[in-house]
C-alpha cells in the first residue's frame, strides 16, 4: 500500500504534489480515496484503515465492483465528503 498526503485537489491555486509511479500488473488495482472514508468510523482512523485493506484484499479486481465492496464494507457514516476512484490494469 502506498501512501501519501497533501491539500485536497482544488484547493490551492498552487499546490505540490508528491509524485510516485507505478506499474499496474495481473491483478493489481489502483484506489485512491478522501480521508471521509476511513476516518469517522466508530474505530477511527487506524481502524478505518485497516477495514480499508481487508475490504480491498478480499474485493473484486473489478473496479467498479471494488468501489461498491469497498463502500459497503466500510458504510461510511453521511458527516464527511467520501470520495474513492479505482482502475485497474486492462
Amino acid at each position: 500500500m502506498h501512501e501519501g498526503r497533501g491539500p485536497a485537489l482544488g484547493l490551492l491555486d498552487a499546490a505540490g504534489y508528491r509524485e510516485t509511479r507505478l506499474t499496474l500488473a495481473g491483478d493489481d488495482r489502483l484506489l485512491l480515496v478522501s480521508d471521509g472514508l476511513v476516518e469517522r468510523g466508530p474505530g477511527g482512523l487506524s481502524t478505518g484503515l485497516d477495514e480499508l485493506r481487508a475490504a480491498v484484499a478480499g474485493g473484486p479486481v473489478a473496479p467498479q465492483a471494488l468501489l461498491d465492496a469497498v463502500l459497503t464494507a466500510l458504510d461510511p457514516p453521511r458527516t464527511d465528503d467520501v470520495t474513492l476512484l479505482a482502475l485497474a490494469r486492462t
